[in-house]
């Protein structure tokens, strides 16, 4: 047989391999934790850096009657909590007040209803930070809660001189259903990618955080103006806070079980959606950092869709050609490759806290490039919306 017949083989296979290590050039480094600077004291610290807790409520009054009390009663001794209520009106108000009179150390402001045409979430950090009497600001909101009484001593313990940004862990509560299972591994993924940015060992860069579980120092909000550049967007607070304010080499990641945050997954499909919106809108606004990881992101969301249909491709023509094991190998390369990117993902969600996914993470692979291109497109066309309100 004449060997030009065998040319598209041989350009399908090298375009398999080359696919391949690309994808691992791109991804695997997010699940090699090793190769990073996480923080993770063995002690929670003496109380030598007070705390100021913020944290940003608006209705949840249930949530907020639990939740406030155990924050409240954290094993530590220099913290004040400040809440901020935004305008609720489900009794979440009386609620604050209760608390107060059983703990000196709980205060509350509240978000006048005449603020229009910014982000009232911003708005909100900002008071709280404002209000604030210490340096270093513990950020949250009323339905995250903490297993550990010394949540604050531990994360207080990285709040050191090395540091003006300290990320967290937060994850959603599995109730059982598909849809919270697949709320999480999108949460978990979106960390998992803040978090190596930021615990680079040469410069490492914060390009996000979760708004439930991160810290930072007031005098670094402040002096740089906080949200100033990017008040009129109604939301991805969580993102452009570290991305705006963080400096090379000035964020800790703390991992440790402690630390982390759980909270409920939106209620409804609709919430979801409005985040992800405000989450592709908000990356107009990264830095040069931000955008080069989106980048990296996406093209490796897009390389692992490569190999697959190549296989594909692959398999059907070895297929029409009789050669079934030609056709076996190929598929069996390809789900081995698979199973493997599995099973690292897997390994490093579970080093974080998070729960371990199987094969739901393949399938995640599958549609998120589809998934982040809707809502990029959909976020161009209600920009006018996610300025003012949606």
């Amino acid at each position: 047989m004449n060997i030009l017949e065998h040319y598209p083989v041989i350009i399908a296979v090298v375009l398999l391999a080359v696919s391949w290590i690309i994808y691992a050039c791109l991804r695997f480094p997010l699940y090699r934790l090793r190769g990073y600077h996480f923080a993770f004291p063995t002690n929670p610290a003496d109380g030598s850096v007070p705390l100021s807790v913020v944290v940003i409520i608006r209705n949840r009054a249930d949530d907020l009657e639990r939740n406030l009390k155990l924050l409240a009663m954290q094993n530590y001794p220099a913290f004040e909590i400040i809440v901020v209520d935004d305008a609720s009106v489900d009794g979440a108000s009386d609620v604050i007040k209760r608390i107060e009179q059983s703990f000196p150390h709980v205060h509350h402001t509240f978000l006048p209803e005449t603020a229009r045409y910014v982000s009232r979430s911003k708005l909100a950090v900002t008071l709280g930070v404002k209000a604030a009497r210490h340096d270093w600001i513990v950020l949250t909101e009323s339905d995250c809660i903490s297993d550990s009484s010394d949540r604050l001593g531990f994360l207080a313990a990285a709040c050191d001189e090395a540091h003006d940004f300290v990320l967290g862990y937060t994850d959603y509560d599995d109730d059982g259903t598909w849809r919270s299972n697949r709320y999480s591994l999108d949460n978990m993924v979106r960390q998992m990618r803040f978090f190596r940015a930021s615990a680079k060992r040469r410069n490492g860069k914060a390009i996000g955080g979760c708004i439930g579980n991160i810290a930072f120092r007031k005098s670094v909000f402040l002096d740089n103006r906080g949200f100033s550049s990017n008040l009129s967007l109604l939301g991805g607070e969580d993102v452009l806070l570290a991305d705006s304010l963080a400096r090379p080499g000035r964020t800790g990641v703390i991992i440790r079980k402690e630390t982390r945050v759980h909270r409920l997954p939106p209620l409804r499909g609709n919430q979801w959606r409005t985040m992800k919106l405000f989450q592709a809108e908000s990356a107009r606004y990264l830095g040069s950092c931000g955008r080069k990881e989106r980048c990296a992101w996406g093209l490796s969301s897009w390389c692992w869709h490569l190999p697959l249909w190549t296989a594909a491709a692959l398999i059907v023509l070895f297929v029409l050609r009789t050669q079934y094991i030609y056709a076996a190998a190929v598929a069996l390369a390809e789900l081995i490759f698979i199973l493997l990117d599995d099973v690292l993902f897997n390994k490093a969600s579970a080093t974080l806290g998070g729960s371990r996914y199987y094969f739901m993470y393949p399938y995640y692979n599958l549609v998120q490039p589809f998934c982040n291109l809707y809502y990029r497109l959909k976020s161009r066309r209600q920009r006018r919306s996610l300025m003012r309100g949606l």
